[in-house]
């Protein structure tokens, strides 16, 4: 084996009547450079951290596949694995997961990759997702991407898009931009 790729799962339910602890078959896909290789592993406690190894560098590492399992799920993982998942990801569950992550990491590298999803992502409600995103991080490089897709093709990113940036701090190109859209 050429390395570990460290899988950790924890589970933060709470409530009264919700149990500690679920048990469940959590599928994950390792995506290489030689291929895809499909990982369930058995879920039962609170914590859990598996050390798989690996014969190549995952470039992506897709959780819960088909979206099994309806959930409030975050993923965490390197900025290079998560913006790989944000361009790549075979579910619009995890493209949204990757740029949540994304977001609140927050770097101008993770907000430049949003920037660039947020362009070139082909299902609508995964840039009207972005968009919401960028409109909360509220820096010059999110309003620029947002005014850079203010014309999107869809009316669904389209609303969301226009609604983040009034979100943003006050500048005249949202100003210029809002008063283009309402004339």
């Amino acid at each position: 084996a050429k390395g570990l790729l460290k899988l950790t799962v924890t589970q933060k339910q709470t409530g009264d009547a919700v149990p500690k602890t679920y048990h469940f078959p959590m599928t994950f896909t390792v995506v290489t450079e030689e291929g895809e290789q499909a990982i369930t592993l058995p879920v039962a406690e609170r914590t859990r951290t598996w050390a798989i190894p690996m014969e190549a560098t995952p470039t992506r590492v897709e959780v819960d596949p088909g979206f099994k399992f309806l959930s409030n799920m975050t993923v965490e993982g390197s900025r290079q694995l998560l913006i790989a998942s944000l361009k790549g990801d075979a579910g619009v569950v995890g493209r949204i997961r990757a740029a949540k992550a994304l977001a609140k990491e927050g770097s101008p590298i993770a907000v430049d990759a949003l920037a660039d999803a947020l362009k070139t992502e082909s299902f609508w409600g995964v840039r009207s997702e972005i968009a919401r995103l960028l409109g909360k991080n509220g820096t010059a490089a999110a309003r620029k991407a947002l005014l850079a897709c203010i014309d999107d093709e869809h009316a669904k990113a389209r609303g969301p898009i226009v609604a983040a940036l009034g979100e943003l701090p006050t500048h005249p190109d949202i100003i210029e931009a809002s008063t283009a859209i309402a004339k």
